[in-house]
């Protein structure tokens, strides 16, 4: 079986409640240069980006 990367309708259970179908959060890795972690933190941040920085 192919699914798409956004047909969550395969994956999750039938009986969610609510309104709206509850899809998983996708997870990016972004490489940066040294030392500019909490700069690209920042800039994430800004542009409304949730971000993680260990």
């Amino acid at each position: 079986m192919i699914l798409n990367k956004n047909d969550d309708s395969q994956v999750l259970p039938a009986n969610v409640t609510g309104r709206s179908v509850a899809r998983s959060k996708r997870w990016l890795v972004a490489i940066v240069r040294i030392c500019h972690e909490k700069k690209t933190s920042e800039r994430l941040t800004k542009m409304g980006i949730e971000n993680f920085l260990p």
